[in-house]
């Protein structure tokens, strides 16, 4: 499993630095205006649960870890890796104000406020949108254009935030989000997350698979990072959740080299 925590918690940042060179923004009223539009069915719940295993593939490096995730809407994210033997190597939490990460395997933690982040990253990169990509609810952003288009079996909502497009095919079916891709037109960038094997859980349909393709431009080599998401198992609303989570003495803080991981000088 090593390095594999390191990559998990770079996933958003890379992602952001390579597609999001300009600050968008998501309003509740904005977001509610064009949802309607596009009537997609957004999941809602108060408190969320998933466990299921998650596998990152980039060029020959394949690595597989039990993902255990744990939410409370507009408030915090936990999440567990283990190993396929059940062995932690790491754990993050993320609340409205900070990601913390422990890397179990090498006695380090990583710590960073969202407007730490957000200055490093040139996006507001906040909660809510992180708990959006991991049910499968829409990102819609207040700025540039936005229109509805159709095909036989999807809507197809597109928005034009300068120079970066996001378009999103809903279900015309089920009225869920199936498919969203992020390009940056000035650097061809792309993100493609699919979501698939949907299933009816307490009368809300949610996606039990993901499959997301990174893209990026590295010098003159065009490199990509596959991440695939089976959970096997989901819940909403039941009891109160924990949330336990505890930096060791004995732990250092480390720091992420987010240019250097991307081979940026």
């Amino acid at each position: 499993m090593k390095n594999v925590f390191q990559k998990i918690f770079l996933f958003s940042a890379l992602i952001s630095l390579a597609l999001f060179s300009n600050s968008c923004k998501k309003t509740e009223a904005t977001s509610s205006i064009i949802a309607k539009k596009a009537k997609v069915k957004e999941l809602d719940y108060a408190l969320f649960t998933a466990k299921g295993k998650l596998k990152i593939e980039q060029g020959d490096t394949k690595q597989r870890v039990i993902a255990d995730v744990r939410m409370k809407k507009d408030s915090i994210i936990w999440l567990s890796m283990k190993s396929p033997t059940g062995i932690e190597g790491a754990r993050l939490l993320a609340t409205p104000d900070s990601v913390v990460m422990l890397d179990r395997l090498n006695n380090v933690f990583y710590a960073y406020t969202f407007p730490e982040i957000s200055r490093i990253l040139k996006f507001d990169l906040n909660l809510p949108m992180l708990q959006s990509i991991v049910v499968g609810n829409a990102l819609v952003f207040d700025e540039g254009n936005a229109i509805v288009t159709k095909d036989d079996t999807h809507k197809i909502l597109s928005q034009l935030v300068n120079n970066i497009k996001i378009e999103s095919k809903i279900s015309k079916s089920t009225s869920k989000l199936e498919e969203i891709t992020v390009e940056n037109f000035n650097n061809r960038n792309q993100l493609q997350v699919e979501y698939s094997n949907f299933k009816e859980i307490n009368n809300r349909l949610i996606a039990h698979s993901a499959n997301a393709l990174f893209t990026f431009r590295d010098e003159a080599q065009i490199k990509s990072i596959n991440f695939e998401v089976n959970y096997t198992r989901t819940g909403f609303d039941g009891e109160e959740l924990n949330f336990p989570f505890k930096i060791p003495r004995k732990f250092k803080q480390a720091i992420i080299d987010v240019e250097k991981a991307q081979g940026r000088k």
